[in-house]
């Protein structure tokens, strides 16, 4: 059942309540039963445009993905012309792959840096103000006091892995007819030539691809959130020379 569903549901069960009420069946505590259909009411229109939302950046994560010529067409199949500058514009915000000549550069979209930046924070304040507490004021029952210890030691753990994910969202993948590099901001490289034997591994657990070069553990982490991820697949397997079905499990170039 929808959440329409539910709700003409709802408010059937308000109105067989007021024809109840007006026929002096309903006891007199019967508003305490509005507040609890108002607040049920209200529950569901948030969780309405919380589904919203969810489905429209869904589609956002689905259309930066795409090879911007196929996002392009995808987003004129859309036949309403306000729904289609919308996700146009949102598309377009998350950051768009840059070509320069043979040269194509695949950043991270904007959204998920913000995305990681608020959780970064939201983690270092559920780690500070437990300890601030502590230390204020100690609590007099052990439990308690353990209880935000622990939250603040789970907090803090956390945190080294956002910050690592956030230096991983600043890089930028750089490919070339001649070779394929992940950039980052601090001015560091890490490059494979496409004339040598190359391994491609499919890691859908960690929502990614790893290139090696054969024999080697190193790896560039071609990552599924990358802004034009398809069109990285797609050169990838051109200048390395894989066998298209060789991806799941993993291939050596020739």
């Amino acid at each position: 059942m929808g959440l329409g569903d539910l709700r003409v549901a709802l408010y059937a069960a308000y109105v067989a309540l007021l024809l109840w009420r007006g026929r002096g069946g309903v006891p007199d505590d019967w508003w305490e039963y509005l507040i609890l259909f108002a607040a049920v009411d209200a529950a569901m229109t948030g969780a309405a445009v919380l589904y919203e939302r969810w489905l429209v950046r869904r589609a956002v994560r689905v259309l930066r993905g795409l090879d911007p010529a196929h996002r392009d067409e995808r987003l004129q199949r859309i036949w309403m012309s306000d729904a289609r500058r919308y996700l146009a514009d949102r598309v377009a915000a998350e950051g768009v792959p840059e070509r320069q000549g043979s040269v194509e550069r695949f950043p991270f979209a904007h959204s998920d840096r913000r995305e990681n930046t608020l959780l970064f924070w939201a983690l270092a304040l559920g780690a500070a103000v437990p300890l601030a507490l502590l230390l204020a004021r100690p609590p007099e029952a052990p439990t308690v006091g353990w209880t935000g210890w622990w939250v603040a030691v789970a907090c803090l753990v956390g945190l080294t892995a956002v910050r690592r994910r956030g230096r991983h969202l600043t890089t930028t993948l750089e490919i070339t007819p001649f070779a394929v590099a992940e950039l980052g901001a601090g001015g560091h490289r890490r490059a494979l030539r496409w004339g040598q034997a190359l391994v491609l591994r499919n890691r859908p657990w960690r929502r990614r691809l790893e290139l090696s070069a054969a024999g080697h553990p190193d790896f560039i982490a071609l990552d599924y959130e990358r802004v034009g991820f398809e069109r990285v697949v797609r050169l990838v397997l051109e200048y390395g020379g894989f066998d298209t079905g060789a991806v799941d499990t993993g291939a050596a170039a020739s």
